[in-house]
């Protein structure tokens, strides 16, 4: 719908919208985005490409995240994940490069493949407790990535988790 247009600044979706559909402002100069609680479906790639995405407000409310939503949006560094969502989808925030630290609420029990892959100014990130699994390559290529704690109801880690994480001096599991 809004893909490519270069002069969008910022997107407000109103309450009652219920869906956003695939890679409906992939490659768009959106700044700034407002998903308000009635959307129920984020279609995949949503996002994809934002390059000057700064800033995301996802209300309470909204239960699911799509798949590559917010990937490759290299100047995405902070956003607020409700406790509303229970799932990091993959590729969910793969190649924010400027994405240096995020909160996840307690609700999140997976975290999916590649969904911070390349997210390499990640300093610091909070796995809660309530997570069971962590998909493949999920924190590769965090190069400022320091410490990590994996909660004890994580019951296996996958393949190539921490991959060229240069910076990486403990982990505690």
């Amino acid at each position: 719908a809004f893909s490519s247009l270069k002069h969008i600044k910022e997107v407000i979706i109103p309450n009652g919208v219920k869906e956003i559909g695939s890679w409906a402002f992939n490659f768009s100069s959106v700044e700034k985005v407002v998903i308000p609680p009635t959307i129920e479906k984020i279609g995949e790639y949503a996002f994809y490409f934002c390059k000057n995405l700064k800033e995301i407000e996802i209300k309470e409310g909204v239960r699911r995240l799509g798949i590559g939503m917010f990937s490759s949006c290299d100047s995405l560094e902070k956003i607020h994940i409700p406790s509303s969502i229970s799932v990091i989808p993959d590729s969910c925030f793969e190649s924010c490069m400027s994405l240096v630290d995020i909160k996840l609420p307690q609700s999140i029990i997976y975290i999916g493949d590649s969904a911070f892959y390349n997210c390499s100014s990640l300093t610091t990130i909070d796995i809660p407790e309530s997570v069971t699994d962590i998909g493949i390559e999920a924190f590769r290529q965090c190069y400022e990535l320091k410490s990590v704690i994996i909660p004890p109801k994580v019951v296996g880690l996958s393949e190539m988790l921490f991959y060229d994480d240069c910076q990486l001096e403990t982990v505690v599991l």
